[in-house]
């Protein structure tokens, strides 16, 4: 049985981040639920906080 496939992602890259960034895995994961994120970036800019909607 294979793991479960696990992305690191940048969520402060891109002049609209975080918010494009995690509209992004959104997106993914309507079509790949399976996928896990890992997601790096400024708390000061509320990535961590974005990111928990996400679960």
């Amino acid at each position: 049985m294979s793991a479960l496939p696990f992305i690191a992602i940048d969520g402060m890259g891109g002049d609209a981040a975080p918010g494009i960034v995690i509209d992004g895995l959104e997106m993914a994961l309507e079509h790949q639920p399976e996928v896990r994120f890992l997601i790096f970036g400024d708390e000061g800019k509320r990535v961590h906080r974005t990111a928990a909607a996400l679960r």
